[in-house]
């Protein structure tokens, strides 16, 4: 993919906001296209806060709007705070005001859900606290976590984060994250008061998230500049130290390599010595991040696409498509039709039954349709690509 002027501007730009590289914007910049990139990769805050736009611009109050959305979430996180604080249930923050603590400015990170952990054993109790509070749950079955909502508010209780692969890659995983709660701790800002990830935990569950993301829909972005500021809190040879080892033994290494490397060829990361010399892939995982937007904001093809590249990172990327499209298919059953992961018997039933309510839900305009032979073969390119990241493949 070839990066067009607007996206040389904005990677210029969120570089200025993020590490104080000096910005430059082509002189032949369309505003408006810049403004849409923005909004399409969820960075348009951080990026145009030093930017005084041109009046014929649209919606050029779009960093304020921004803000507004961003300073309610950082609220939401507050309330959460207190109702779990107040309720003397254990939790930590996934992502959201986690991710944001390592801005600058973290008023001018883009904010979405209110996403947090809490343990098994504290589910049915935190269910019926947030009931008391007027949360409504969402009744629908996901894999890891439970939704809630009340007004604008939507809050994510994870009982495990997401990302985590089947297989002995996972069993290390949920080892490693088996302490996450109590070697959290609360942070109380000007903005927030939450309970935060040590950096070892808040580093893994960045990097299960983006590859949820990026073997399927797509991450944007907002997600590489997390990564970035993450980063770049580490000072020497600290994130090495850190994150190698363990990191190799479920096969991220080469992931948080990568993603760093691109971070600092794209967005003015500064270069550290652990992130290698891949350029190329580095860059063709830039592209990749890019051309999907913000969660497939701008590639609608791409969650079709990940039927056949990965279920999620749960099964790797190293399966035929043909055998993956029939494992991503299976875990949709198994999700939503709990006794089909004891009784396999009954998968061909839950096959006809998904398929049914799916090809109803597209004729009556609830889903998209999916033209399978095309999502089959555009997604070849992506997942040679993902290949080359070793997901989850012990590295030695």
């Amino acid at each position: 993919m070839k990066i067009t002027e607007e996206q040389k501007a904005l990677l210029s730009l969120i570089a200025n906001s993020l590490f104080g590289v000096k910005a430059e914007i082509p002189c032949n910049t369309d505003f408006n296209r810049l403004l849409t990139e923005s909004k399409q990769q969820a960075v348009t805050a951080l990026a145009l806060k030093n930017v005084s736009m041109p009046e014929n611009v649209k919606d050029a109050n779009t960093v304020f709007k921004n803000i507004t959305v961003n300073s309610r979430v950082f609220a939401d996180h507050t309330l959460l705070n207190n109702i779990m604080t107040k309720a003397n249930i254990p939790y930590t923050v996934l992502k959201g005001a986690a991710s944001a603590y390592y801005y600058p400015d973290p008023i001018f990170r883009a904010m979405g859900d209110v996403d947090f952990l809490v343990k098994k054993e504290d589910i049915e109790k935190a269910t019926e606290v947030l009931k008391q509070n007027g949360f409504k749950p969402w009744e629908e079955e996901h894999i890891c976590h439970i939704v809630f909502r009340k007004g604008k508010i939507h809050l994510e209780m994870h009982f495990e984060p997401a990302g985590v692969p089947n297989g002995k890659a996972g069993e290390i995983i949920r080892e490693y994250i088996s302490d996450m709660i109590e070697t959290s701790s609360p942070v109380k800002s000007d903005i927030c008061t939450f309970v935060n990830p040590d950096k070892f935990h808040h580093g893994l569950i960045m990097l299960l998230h983006m590859q949820h993301h990026l073997l399927s829909e797509g991450i944007g972005l907002r997600h590489l500049c997390d990564w970035a500021v993450f980063v770049n809190s580490f000072k020497g040879n600290e994130f090495e130290t850190l994150f190698k080892e363990r990191l190799k033994n479920v096969g991220l290494w080469t992931f948080a390599k990568t993603i760093s490397l691109a971070a600092s060829i794209g967005i003015g990361l500064p270069k550290q010595e652990f992130m290698g010399g891949n350029t190329e892939l580095a860059c063709s995982t830039l592209n990749d991040i890019i051309s999907g937007g913000n969660f497939g904001s701008k590639d609608k093809d791409r969650s079709g696409e990940g039927f056949f590249i990965s279920n999620r990172g749960k099964d790797g990327v190293n399966h035929s498509r043909p055998v993956q499209f029939i494992l991503s298919v299976n875990q949709i059953v198994y999700t939503n039709w709990k006794v089909t992961k004891k009784a396999k018997i009954l998968l061909p039933i839950g096959w006809a039954f998904w398929g049914i309510r799916r090809f109803i839900r597209v004729l009556t305009g609830k889903r998209r349709h999916m033209n399978f032979k095309k999502l089959y073969n555009s997604s070849k390119s992506r997942k040679e690509l993902y290949k080359q990241l070793h997901l989850f493949e012990t590295e030695c």
